[in-house]
């Protein structure tokens, strides 16, 4: 069978991704929920002036929520460079995004500013000094509103305090299939924890990706955020590599016959929607993280890369192709087809019975 050292094998590959996003509001002027439509034309033009004058964002590009076609919002929103509010905004609307899509400032979603810095693996103390800059760079050209006793006024009360909201981007296919996480995320709630779908807020856990966030911004510092987060990370993926043991040593047939399952799907089917390219992607993943494939960590990347690119305004991107819904469906599968095909073998071995 698979030998146990490659199974407990602790891999930060668990940890996909970094988040970190501040909140902040305009001193004297109406939240964005309450705003006129002339109130909030100004605040877009003064808050995008602000932020385009920094120097980390000089060279970034302002999207206008009601200027920029359907297809480029959804684009900016797979890549995570937007928010799912934003994508069906209108021109009072907007984001501001680097080169590179991993630091953002949204103009009016829910506040006047959000500023979001995205970043691999389990990153939020560099992530928390890049926001932290940016957003000092603003308040050079602007007044936040801002109490003494309470902190930054948000628009939302949950967000008061720091407005900060942290948050890691995890794989944890153990956990979901050993029926864990409904245990976990009850726990993690009463300790000041939030744990949500791959999309965030209402969206749902599909494929075992899971957004672990702080629930609590006031009374407490950022830095006490973010270790609070890595603590409680850590514990995750401890949790996960064992619950991974635990699945190969009490029934490694199960879980090898899916992750072949998985590949053999991938690499032959004919028509496949985003949902089911994204479980079947999660299962080959899951086998990479646990050293079932040789180049682990450079397969894990291109299943990275594929998750995304298959995702359907990335799929009309990648491929320079437009198509409708059905027509997705039969381009993805051959376009999977093709990549998957190109990945080392699976490494079973012989399995226990």
């Amino acid at each position: 069978m698979v030998s146990s050292k490659r199974v407990r094998k602790v891999n930060s590959a668990i940890v996909i991704s970094s988040r970190i996003r501040l909140a902040r509001n305009l001193a004297g002027r109406r939240f964005v929920a309450s705003a006129t439509p002339q109130q909030l034309s100004e605040i877009y033009v003064v808050c995008a002036n602000a932020v385009l004058k920094t120097k980390k964002m000089r060279t970034a590009k302002l999207y206008n929520m009601g200027e920029i076609t359907e297809y480029d919002r959804a684009v900016l929103s797979e890549k995570r460079a937007i928010s799912k509010e934003l994508e069906t905004s209108n021109t009072t609307k907007g984001a501001i995004v680097s080169k590179n899509g991993k630091l953002s400032a949204f103009i009016n979603e829910e506040d006047h500013i959000r500023i979001q810095v995205l970043g691999d693996g389990l990153s939020l103390e560099s992530l928390y000094k890049t926001a932290n800059a940016l957003d000092d760079e603003i308040e050079n050209n602007l007044e936040y509103a801002y109490s003494s006793d309470i902190g930054y006024i948000t628009s939302c009360p949950t967000n008061m305090g720091t407005g900060m909201r942290a948050s890691v981007m995890m794989h944890l296919p153990a956990l979901s299939a050993d029926y864990q996480m409904e245990k976990i995320v009850r726990a993690l709630n009463q300790l000041g924890m939030v744990v949500r779908g791959a999309n965030g807020e209402g969206s749902d856990s599909f494929n075992a990706y899971y957004q672990l966030s702080n629930q609590q911004t006031l009374g407490i510092s950022e830095n006490d955020i973010i270790k609070k987060i890595q603590t409680f990370c850590k514990k995750i993926c401890q949790f996960e590599i064992n619950a991974r043991s635990k699945i190969m040593e009490d029934n490694p047939l199960l879980l090898v016959d899916k992750i072949l399952r998985a590949r053999a799907l991938l690499e032959n089917c004919k028509l496949i929607d985003t949902d089911e390219a994204l479980a079947n992607i999660s299962a080959l993943r899951l086998a990479a993280d646990m050293n079932m494939i040789d180049n682990g960590e450079d397969v894990i990347k291109t299943l990275d890369a594929l998750s995304q690119n298959i995702l359907p305004a990335h799929l009309q991107e990648c491929l320079s192709v437009s198509a409708e819904s059905n027509q997705r469906d039969a381009i993805r599968a051959k376009y999977l087809n093709e990549e998957i095909a190109k990945l080392p073998e699976i490494k079973i071995g012989k399995i226990n019975y």
